[in-house]
């Protein structure tokens, strides 16, 4: 198998101290970074063993911030990490609680792919290699298709449709010049309409040229740059060739927290589009709320995981983050950190009834007293929607470490889940409104997610109903799967049936 090359930006010694390696980014950033909006640095050990990229900072929900994070070891995604292997801080200050998801919420691809002319003897097998790639993505994530000569098209729009992706796939053909950068500029404007988890995967075998030796593109890559720094969506470049724009193209996939990959000859991009599927599967959600507050200025975001290190900046919508402050249900779960702090006393209890020191019924007595205690604290404190993630959470360890009794950790996390859809419901003004609802459904196995959705099938239908006649609403429902809302198929039925009655 030939190998396939990957751009890497910077190296950086991790022998230095906290301090000393931020400045000394600091000062590569601002001698190399084009642009200060999109400062980075990739993290790599010198025996180029480990890496840790920041692929993306999500803000949808600012103050929360999501980070997407790949973390590799010869090139293979690391599994395994928790909270403890990571350490975030913004501007210098340090970031906690963190939450670490393998579990991933939808993603959002532009697949965008070169067809001009001289791409026709490597069409096959770019064809070939993107269908490949979207047997990477879970069911409910979203890809889209564009392809670019001197003209942009889009031939499809977001979509989870597998077959009619495929179908446009097939349908694409070789001839003209190359648009390249106005195709990534164009790429970077669809993903920003999509919320969540985004990424652009886009394939060229050249340069951007108007076939006379001139670039065709109104846009440049430090245009490119900006807006990708702007919507802070990860660029995936796979060069195909040895006569590509290797400086604009390694800068664009490094600033934004892509990758920028080779392929010597088409018979190695089902190799380089699967990596890239690799990573993308293979992402850590870090999630945390800000400290800072939301006033417009660029922030400095530095990571740690693993050993390693990387930065990426981004800068606070104020007005969106006002906006998401006012439909937030709410901040905060304490109980969450009560329910932590108790482990260590179930396991205790746990393994004293095994010794044969206390007997059931004393346990018995001593677990539902916790459990008394952290029901009461669902009671007394706000509840926010990622409330049910981090309770989720605890139960799977207390269960997968046999220390809680499944009864109570199950009645611990029905109860933050029906105060939860509570708050939820009574934000929950119009169909959008209720999206949050949903999405804080996603890391939930199907029993739980089913049940967290119970509550709000008929105020979500009710809203949907008001608001638009019945054609439309069934539309509005079939677009908003499609689109990536994690409704189960139960709960669909069941906001179905209310529809119908409607």
């Amino acid at each position: 198998m030939k190998s396939c090359r990957v751009g890497v930006v910077a190296a950086v010694a991790f022998s230095l101290p906290m301090a000393a390696w931020s400045q000394e980014a600091d000062d590569a950033n601002a001698s190399s970074a084009p642009l200060a909006e999109a400062p980075r640095v990739d993290a790599v050990d010198e025996a180029g063993v480990a890496e840790v990229i920041l692929n993306e900072i999500n803000t949808d929900a600012y103050p929360e911030v999501r980070l997407f994070v790949t973390v590799l070891r010869d090139g293979e995604p690391v599994d395994g990490l928790v909270a403890s292997d990571f350490r975030v801080r913004e501007d210098e200050v340090d970031q906690t609680p963190l939450t670490v998801e393998a579990q991933l919420p939808p993603l959002s691809v532009v697949l965008a792919i070169d067809t001009s002319g001289s791409m026709a003897p490597a069409i096959a097998d770019a064809k070939a290699a993107a269908r490949d790639f979207l047997n990477t993505l879970t069911p409910q994530d979203n890809a889209q298709l564009l392809g670019f000569a001197r003209e942009i098209t889009e031939y499809t729009g977001m979509s989870t449709d597998r077959a009619a992706l495929s179908t446009s796939i097939d349908a694409l053909s070789a001839r003209g010049d190359t648009a390249l950068y106005d195709a990534l500029a164009r790429s970077v404007e669809l993903v920003d309409e999509e919320q969540g988890r985004k990424a652009i995967v886009l394939l060229s075998d050249g340069v951007d040229d108007d076939g006379a030796g001139s670039p065709l593109s109104e846009a440049t890559a430090d245009s490119v740059l900006s807006d990708a720094a702007a919507v802070n969506v990860p660029i995936f470049v796979v060069g195909l060739g040895d006569e590509l724009d290797v400086e604009g193209l390694t800068r664009i996939a490094s600033a934004s927290g892509g990758r920028f990959l080779t392929a010597a000859d088409a018979s190695e991009l089902g190799e380089v589009y699967a990596i890239i599927g690799s990573q993308l599967s293979g992402q850590y959600a870090v999630t945390y709320t800000s400290s800072l507050p939301a006033d417009g200025t660029l922030r400095r975001i530095d990571l740690e995981a693993a050993g390693q290190q990387t930065s990426k900046s981004y800068t606070p919508d104020a007005d969106a983050a006002t906006a998401a402050a006012a439909a937030a249900p709410s901040t905060g779960c304490a109980v969450a950190d009560l329910f932590t702090s108790y482990l260590p006393d179930y396991a205790e209890l746990t393994a004293l009834e095994a010794e044969g020191l206390l007997t059931s019924s004393v346990v018995y007595g001593q677990t539902e007293a916790i459990k008394d205690e952290l029901l009461a604290a669902v009671e007394a404190a706000p509840v926010s929607l990622d409330c049910t993630t981090r309770i989720y959470e605890v139960v799977t360890q207390a269960r997968e470490a046999e220390t809680a009794e499944s009864t109570a950790t199950d009645q611990i996390l029905r109860a933050v889940i029906a105060k939860a859809n509570a708050e939820c419901v009574q934000n929950g003004a119009d169909p959008d409104g209720f999206r949050a609802c949903f999405m804080s459904t996603l890391p939930l196995e199907d029993f739980y997610r089913t049940l967290a959705q119970k509550d709000l099938v008929e105020p979500f239908a009710v809203a949907i109903g008001q608001s638009m006649d019945r054609r439309e609403a069934l539309t509005y429902l079939r677009d908003a799967i499609a689109s990536g809302l994690p409704i189960t198929s139960q709960t669909q039925n069941q906001i179905l049936e209310v529809l119908m009655q409607e």
